[in-house]
């Protein structure tokens, strides 16, 4: 979210910068250095606009129908927390291995987890002898996932 800063910050550090290395003319360069840095920033603005959590976002109505409000999340092999505790508006936490998993789970009681669909594929079985059933599995690019429940 800093990086609307970025051309901001380089600008007055280039700017301070010219002053000391341009005694003389530095108002010209100064100038012509925010004109590039503008014109160079159009072919790289798409970064602002690209959705990185879509998986997560086609989740989210899903997650907040099935989880109580104030529900742990936890993603499994699936670092986003921070995406994941804006878009389904629930606390979220991750695990790493079936051994962190079943840390997590020992206190029993309902359980939520999202994990990569190519991981679920992988160890089905896994989660079905943890009596974690599939809710929900999204269907967007390559970052489809799949939601499961214990309850």
């Amino acid at each position: 979210y800093i990086l609307l800063l970025h051309p901001a910050l380089s600008l007055v550090l280039g700017a301070f910068s010219a002053r000391f290395i341009f005694r003389k003319g530095g108002d010209l360069w100064i100038k012509a250095t925010i004109a590039v840095a503008l014109l160079l920033h159009i072919p790289f603005s798409h970064v602002l606009v690209q959705d990185y959590s879509p998986g997560l976002k086609s989740l989210a109505p899903v997650v907040k129908a099935a989880a109580p409000s104030g529900t742990m999340i936890t993603l499994f092999e699936f670092h986003e927390q921070p995406a994941a505790t804006f878009y389904l508006d629930r606390p979220s936490n991750y695990a790493d291995s079936f051994a962190d998993l079943d840390k997590l789970m020992s206190a029993g009681g309902p359980y939520f987890l999202i994990i990569r669909k190519v991981g679920y594929l992988a160890m089905s079985g896994e989660f079905e002898q943890r009596g974690l059933r599939k809710l929900a599995m999204t269907d967007v690019r390559d970052t489809d996932l799949v939601f499961l429940a214990r309850q």
